[in-house]
Parts: structure tokens; sequence; C-alpha cells
């Protein structure tokens, strides 16, 4: 009808839930959210709105719904009421922390690893039951994790593991799925300066996913103002074990550091401000709206198949954290919220009257 261009109102009558529905698809597509964010929005609406073996979606009829409302059983409210936490709980981006890096940096294919450092990230590592391995048998580095490649670790890495807070002798990354690719150069090689960019400020929710180091004790992980390494602030502090979780807001574009607290060696994603060498000591990976970065706690510029004393593998396992844009409402989605509880109030006079 004329002045809803939504389409939420059917035959002269206001329907919240039909209105709760469309316009949180509307919200999803203005803002480029993902498809399965639309789905889930129209599975929610399924949800609310099934009487029996009888299902709706959003692109119901309007007819057809206000026919099947007066033999409902759920109310109006609980109908309303669900579309407005599924519409609130899918009203984040699904959109990854986009990179800040050199120019000719860009994500990179990660799969099969080799084991052999063609590309950066992808080290034959110390912690695998299998020590030459060279061809991709048992990798244990941060790219076949992050890709969802289970690790097998020798005796040394599972002791240390388990203090960390890990058990057993297989590890699977917690989000490891194959479809990551890591962030860097198209020839292998590591971007050496790198942030994230964060549009404008925002909350996200990051786990501890893997330690395997003898410094599991005394690592700390933290993010910085963009090129300001001064300005510092702890994310993961060096007691934090595998599995911990923490929701930070960070209000500017950001790097990453890590710190021994034991020695002060400290890392950042920027590596010209390291305290020790100016390798890339942090490996970033990508896939699905999540971010994960695995920590190469020893600087050398000698690589060896086994622990030497001066040496390093890396494999960027040490220390594994991941993180993706916290599910907060945003003002879209309140406004979504007073538009269904202005529905009920209205339809519920009406029916006073």
């Amino acid at each position: 009808m004329a002045g809803d261009p939504a389409g939420v109102c059917a035959g002269g009558r206001w329907h919240p839930t039909v209105a709760l529905a469309k316009y949180a698809l509307i919200v999803a597509g203005n803002h480029g959210y993902r498809p399965n964010a639309r789905l889930a929005v129209e599975a929610g609406t399924q949800r609310a709105l099934r009487l029996g073996a009888t299902q709706f979606t959003a692109r119901t009829t309007e007819r057809e719904i206000a026919f099947a409302k007066d033999h409902m059983r759920l109310t109006t409210t609980l109908a309303a009421g669900s579309l407005a936490v599924v519409a609130t709980l899918f009203a984040s981006p699904l959109q990854a922390a986009p990179i800040l890096g050199t120019a000719g940096a860009g994500l990179q294919n990660a799969s099969a690893p080799a084991e052999n450092s063609g590309r950066y990230w992808d080290g034959n590592s110390w912690d695998s039951d299998s020590v030459f391995d060279g061809g991709g048998a048992n990798p244990c580095n941060a790219g076949s994790l992050a890709n969802g490649i289970p690790c097998n670790l020798n005796g040394a890495a599972s002791g240390v593991a388990a203090h960390a807070g890990l058990t057993g002798t297989t590890f699977n990354l917690q989000y490891g799925a194959p479809g990551y690719e890591a962030w860097g150069m198209n020839n292998g090689a590591a971007d050496l300066n790198y942030g994230f960019d964060a549009l404008g400020g925002g909350s996200y929710d990051f786990t501890m996913l893997g330690e395997f180091t003898d410094d599991w004790d005394v690592n700390e992980i933290g993010w910085y103002d963009l090129g300001n390494t001064q300005n510092r602030h702890t994310i993961f502090g060096a007691s934090a074990a595998v599995g911990s979780t923490a929701q930070v807001f960070i209000p500017g574009n950001f790097g990453f550091y890590y710190q021994n607290t034991r020695n002060g060696k400290t890392f950042f994603t920027q590596s010209s401000f390291n305290t020790q060498g100016t390798k890339q000591q942090f490996a970033a990976f990508q896939y699905d709206g999540y971010t994960m970065l695995g920590v190469e706690d020893i600087f050398s510029n000698t690589l060896t198949q086994q622990w030497h004393f001066g040496t390093a593998d890396y494999d960027y396992n040490d220390v594994m954290f991941g993180f993706r844009a916290a599910s907060v409402p945003e003002p879209s989605t309140l406004i979504l919220l007073g538009m269904g509880v202005a529905g009920i109030v209205a339809q519920r006079r009406r029916r006073t009257v």
C-alpha cells in the first residue's frame, strides 16, 4: 500500500511480527552483511511464527500470516520478542578486521603446508612428533593448525602444552577450518609492518587458542595504537590459560604485541619497533570473519629442524590467539527493537478498544 514500502501492513492493519522480519532483512541488506545473516534472521522468523506443521518466512504474504495469526497459539508478544532477539544477535558485521599493511601485501593461499619455510609461516615445527617432516607429514605450524589439520605433539611439546591448559598429544585448534589465508607478500615473504583497521572503533571478542613454548607462563599478548607502541593495553596476561577469553573495546587502528614478562623482549606486528631483531614474529590468518595470529617467540637468523640454542623453527605456534567483531547491538538494531515494541503496544490498544 502507498507509504508502506516495506509491506509491513496487511489489509490496513499493523503486524509487528511481519514488520520485524522484513525490517531485519532490510537492515541486513543495507549494511552489506553476508547472506548467512539474512538466513539467520529468516530462521528466527520461522521459529517465532511456527504453528503446528506450518512454517512461515519473512517472504510469506501478509494475508497468509494474518489468517494464521487468528489461529496462533503463540502470542504476538512472544513472536515479536523472539524476532527482536534474533535480529539483535545477528546485527554485527561478519567482516574480519581489515589489515593495513605494506604495499603489495595481501591475503595469500595457506593450504597444503610443506614445512619448508617457502612461505614465511611454513616452518618445520619442533613440536611435531616426526622430526624431519619436510613433505607435510604431521605439520604443526600455525598455518596448518589454522586450516584445521591436527597436530600430533612429541613428548616434550605435549608436556609444555599441558602447563598452558592443553591436554593429550593430538591437538586441534579451536576455530581451525580449511579456507584460512595468510597475510603476506605474494612471493611467500612476510609483511614486516602491518596492523588492523578498527573502522572507527569497536568491541572484539578474543580467545587464547594455543601455547607451545617453555615460556608459557611469561607470555603477554596485547594491542597498541598503530604507530605508537608506548600506548599498549594487555589482552591476555602471562597467567592466561588456553581457552581464556576477553572482550576488548579498541577505539582506533591497532597492532598487536607479544612481551616476555621475564626478560622484557617485545615483538610488534610493526616489526620495526621490535626490541630484538627486525623479523616479523607474527603470522596472521583470516577466514569467514575470523582472524588468527600466531607468534614466534624466538628471534633468530638460523632455522633448524630440531631445537638448538640460538636457533628458531619459525612455526609461529608458540602463542596463538584469535578475534572477531563482538556481537553487540548497533543503533539500527535498537531502532528495530523499538519498532517491534511500538507495534505490540498499538495492537494491544486496538484489542482494548
